[in-house]
């Protein structure tokens, strides 16, 4: 296979990677599992979160970005959680 065969193929395997999302930061127990790359696009495509994050760019007080972002999903790159804590990873 040559070098941007294999390029395409690891990135497939990466979009299709997948994760958990929650709700909110307070959510932590009702996780939903998705790919990457329906993550990417939740957050490039839903006009909710995109105004949202557009008006916490514009905030420059920390405190009111962090009320607001608390407002946003959480996704856990890191792996597919039943539960958001370290022990419920799978």
């Amino acid at each position: 296979m040559g070098g941007e065969g294999l390029l395409f193929t690891c990135l497939g395997s990466f979009i299709m990677t997948k994760l958990s999302i929650f709700a909110t930061v307070t959510q932590t127990n009702v996780g939903k599992e998705i790919s990457m790359l329906d993550a990417f696009e939740r957050i490039r495509t839903n006009p909710k979160q995109r105004d949202l994050i557009e008006e916490i760019r514009g905030i420059k007080d920390k405190k009111q970005q962090d009320l607001l972002k608390k407002r946003l999903p959480v996704y856990t790159w890191s792996g597919i959680f039943s539960q958001r804590n370290a022990a419920s990873i799978s």
